[in-house]
């Protein structure tokens, strides 16, 4: 759609606050909203009188799917619940999308930067996104950035780890798994 699009990445699990972000949708008409997740886990009226601005995509084939988040300006991932690990927020990181997650310690730490944090509430998230709309070039920025941080940080420990098993494999180690079998 014209203008700003965002995902919400959604599988109807307890801990999302979808009627927060519906809400929120209801306050942003110049945003559009696409929800995933598949629509059999809500009654038929839970999508009666919806805002113009939200769209529910229901389940996606993986193409369509990234092609979704490629396309729209920033994800949206949330959980009531702390300590939870945001999968839609690692799909964002990894096509450098700038990312709105739930204000929680450990996602602060996980997605450290390209990222805006809200309670999850439609106020929050409605700040959110309006503050993701005015820094949008600056968190894209930030998340690219953030991305190919974490890919160097994660290169560079694996091949610490490739060292360390290569250093434990001495001819004698070597010798002695191959007599044992």
């Amino acid at each position: 759609q014209p203008g700003f699009n965002v995902v919400f990445i959604n599988t109807f699990a307890p801990d999302e606050p979808i009627e927060a972000v519906i809400a929120a949708a209801s306050q942003l008409p110049d945003v559009h909203f696409y929800i995933t997740g598949n629509r059999k886990k809500k009654p038929d009226s839970f999508f009666e009188n919806l805002p113009a601005n939200v769209t529910f995509t229901g389940f996606l084939p993986d193409s369509q799917y990234f092609g979704l988040l490629r396309a729209a300006h920033a994800v949206i991932s949330l959980t009531t619940r702390d300590y939870t690990l945001q999968g839609g927020g690692c799909e964002a990181v990894s096509l450098g999308k700038p990312l709105i997650t739930s204000d929680w310690p450990y996602l602060r730490e996980l997605f450290a930067k390209g990222t805006i944090y809200v309670p999850n509430s439609s106020d929050g998230i409605r700040d959110g996104i309006r503050s993701m709309q005015q820094r949008y070039r600056e968190l894209e920025q930030e998340i690219v950035t953030f991305r190919q941080d974490r890919r160097r940080e994660w290169d560079t420990c694996f091949a610490r780890l490739k060292a360390m098993i290569a250093d434990q494999e001495t001819p004698a180690t070597v010798d002695n798994r191959s007599s044992a079998g």
